[in-house]
């Protein structure tokens, strides 16, 4: 198995869909969720107690990626379904006007460091202001942030013209100007929605439409759902959603760029790149929690969305003492997942611990070689890390290639049919090769650490590194097993020359 970091565009596995529209987001499991015990309590005399409190601890998450908004702003965009789909397996809906009784939601928006604390702690929380409202077909708070634009945030014509589209009256064309296709496709929705077909997107029309849009994008398996006030944290009690959803601003970063990386960042010229590299920063999440754990939202500690500039110091006072240190830029880039101590918040920190739902999303390439150490052509793959799953085939250099992957630290591996598989479509049961490997080589303590890393990607995996570094030389008829040449091999994908065991290295 090789593997590689940078960006291929040759790759031949995926479909023109899959490759513009890759996944993004996802929904997880947390392992160790129940905090209802066992306890360890200490002995005691009669007149002393243990105090007991059970940590508040998710059970699930979801994850919606950047770009299923648009840049800068809270509208949701339609291929964000496959990411809603997710959310309804993870957590069913529920019908009805009684209490929950399953997982109850809340949602966190988070933002990258470029603009200031201000600026991210509001479009943070109309993010997630935006997810809630859909979730709860809330029409009136969609059309305040119509309304009140803040910034870069401004849904146009054009977002309007989309719904209509969405909802299937394709008349209308998202060229951002009121023209007669749009005017045609507001009157076939006003009439189908029994109202005067005016042609006018006026208020009542709007909301009409948002709710048509909700239920185009939030389904699951072609059916619309939702969910109910009492779903969330606050059990529908809250006027203000305290619990139910917030903005972090760009206080929990899942990376940080290094001092170098900044620095360079900074540039004029360098804002896409920069953006790019920062989309893991931009989320929203759901956390999902067992209702007996979770208190009433007066204890709740987050500042509600509506509090903006309020909500700021209310956040601060949740800062770990180093917080600031935290998301700040350091000698080297850091990851949360990677224990890169990245977030600032310790309410937050503490509460997504170990949660796959705060990875940084990587294009992920590998290429997969044959028990003969050739290339696994058009074979199929199954991939997992982090919680995140994906299937698919090779393509004729044996190169597997994921866009959008919530990435861990290592991946197993599956791809191959079976030997005793008559019938060669579609992905296997079983496959005929397994095997496990870093995604990243580089972060290793030292030089000496990435060889390791690499030789072992590579299938090379005695105790003794001498002995990898010999087969190394036998099996790539390479003159010399030098770092550079196992750096340029793990890079490159090259195939095996030899399987002969009885080869001697080439000296």
């Amino acid at each position: 198995m090789h593997m590689g970091a940078s960006d291929m565009s040759d790759d031949a596995t995926k479909t023109d869909q899959e490759k513009s529209d890759p996944p993004a987001g996802m929904a997880a499991t947390i392992r160790n969720a129940d905090a209802r015990g066992p306890f360890s309590v200490a002995l005691t005399r009669t007149d002393q107690l243990n105090t007991l409190a059970p940590r508040l601890r998710p059970a699930a998450c979801w994850r919606l990626n950047d770009h299923r908004f648009d840049f800068d702003s809270s509208f949701v965009r339609p291929t964000a379904t496959r990411e809603f789909g997710l959310l309804a397996n993870a957590r069913p809906a529920e019908t009805g006007a009684g209490p929950a009784t399953g997982l109850l939601l809340s949602v966190f928006g988070h933002a990258d460091p470029t603009n200031s604390d201000e600026y991210n702690k509001i479009l943070s929380g109309r993010r997630a202001a935006s997810i809630y409202a859909l979730l709860v077909r809330d029409a009136d708070t969609w059309e305040k942030i119509y309304a009140n634009p803040y910034r870069g945030d401004v849904w146009t014509t054009k977002h309007l013209q989309l719904m209509l589209r969405q909802t299937g009256y394709t008349d209308a064309t998202e060229s951002g100007s009121f023209d007669a296709g749009t005017t045609k496709a507001t009157k076939a929705f006003q009439k189908a929605h029994g109202k005067t077909p005016s042609g006018s997107l006026d208020q009542p029309t709007r909301k009409d439409l948002y709710l048509a849009y909700m239920d185009a994008i939030c389904q699951q398996n072609g059916t619309p759902f939702g969910y109910r006030p009492q779903d969330f944290v606050s059990r529908g009690t809250s006027a203000d959603w305290k619990g139910d959803c917030q903005g972090c601003s760009e206080f929990n970063p899942v990376m940080v760029f290094s001092k170098i990386e900044a620095k360079l960042y900074a540039k004029s010229g360098m804002e896409g790149a920069r953006n790019s590299e920062n989309a893991s920063n931009r989320r929203v999440v759901i956390y999902m929690f067992h209702p007996e754990q979770v208190p009433t939202s007066a204890f709740w500690p987050c500042p509600t969305i509506k509090e903006h500039d309020q909500g700021i110091p209310i956040c601060h006072k949740q800062f770990w003492p180093d917080g600031e240190a935290r998301r700040a830029n350091q000698d080297s880039r850091r990851e949360h997942l990677n224990g890169g101590r990245t977030m600032a918040c310790s309410f937050y920190d503490s509460l997504v611990r170990g949660s796959p739902c705060e990875g940084v999303t990587k294009t992920l390439n590998i290429t997969l070689l044959n028990r003969d150490g050739k290339w696994a052509k058009n074979e199929p793959y199954r991939v997992e890390s982090n919680a995140d799953v994906r299937t698919g085939f090779t393509n004729e250099f044996g190169r597997l290639q994921e866009l959008e992957f919530n990435a861990g630290s290592m991946v197993t591996i599956e791809w191959g049919y079976p030997s005793d598989q008559a019938e060669k479509q579609g992905q296997p049961e079983f496959y005929d090769n397994f095997t496990e490997g870093y995604l990243n080589t580089s972060d290793a303590d030292a030089d000496s650490g990435r060889v390791e890393r690499e030789l072992y990607n590579l299938g090379y995996r005695d105790p003794s590194q001498s002995n990898n570094r010999d087969r190394y030389r036998t099996e790539y008829l390479a003159n010399e097993s030098t770092d550079d040449a196992i750096h340029e091999t793990h890079a490159t994908g090259s195939e095996k020359a030899s399987r002969d065991p009885d080869l001697t290295p080439i000296t």
